[in-house]
C-alpha cells in the first residue's frame, strides 16, 4: 500500500512539474499589446446603413438637453433615436442631423439591427460627423459623414475580438 502511495505522490508530483513547464510556454500576451483590427468595411451593412433626408428639421429648442448635442459652434445638432434596450433586439436607430446651412433637408441615417453597443456620434467640427455603430459585442463599424454634401467619407469596420482575451 506505502509503495503504491509513493507512485501516486510521484505520479501527480510529475503531472504538476508538466503542466506548469506547459503553462509557462503558452504565455498571455502583454495587455498593452493588444489592439483593435481595422479591416475594409463589409458592403453588406450597407443594407443596414440608410441615409434619408426629411423637411421637418427638429428644432434644437425642442430637443431635450441630453438628446442634442451641438456642433463646436453651435450651429448644426444632432439627436440620436434610441430603441428600448430592455426590450429583445434586433433593434434600430436613427442620427437626426439639423442646423444652419442644412436648407431645409436634415440628414437622417437609419441603422437597423445592431447590437446593444448601439449607435455613437462625436462632431469632428461643424460639418463632419464621426459615428461608431456597434453589430455586436466585438464588432462595429466606423463612418465620417460630412453632413453638407451628405456623403460618408471613410468607412471601416473594427473588429475588437483581440482586446477581449486574457493577458497580463
Amino acid at each position: 500500500m506505502a509503495a503504491r502511495l509513493k507512485t501516486l505522490v510521484m505520479f501527480f508530483s510529475f503531472m504538476i512539474l508538466a503542466l506548469a513547464a506547459v503553462a509557462q510556454q503558452s504565455k498571455l500576451p502583454e495587455c498593452g499589446d493588444l489592439q483593435v483590427s481595422y479591416s475594409q468595411f463589409d458592403v453588406a451593412y450597407n443594407k443596414r446603413i440608410l441615409l434619408t433626408e426629411s423637411k421637418d428639421s427638429p428644432p434644437k429648442s425642442t430637443l431635450k438637453t441630453d438628446e442634442a448635442s451641438v456642433s463646436p459652434q453651435n450651429t448644426r445638432w444632432y439627436a440620436i433615436v434610441e430603441p428600448d434596450f430592455m426590450k429583445k433586439g434586433p433593434w434600430s436607430s436613427e442620427l437626426r442631423i439639423a442646423g444652419v446651412g442644412l436648407y431645409g433637408h436634415s440628414p437622417r441615417i437609419r441603422f437597423i439591427d445592431h447590437g446593444s453597443g448601439g449607435v455613437h456620434a462625436q462632431w469632428l467640427n461643424e460639418k463632419i460627423l464621426f459615428i461608431q455603430v456597434w453589430w455586436g459585442r466585438i464588432v462595429s463599424t466606423d463612418l465620417v459623414f460630412d453632413v453638407e454634401k451628405r456623403v460618408f467619407l471613410y468607412k471601416e469596420d473594427a473588429n475588437y475580438g483581440e482586446m477581449i482575451q486574457p493577458c497580463e
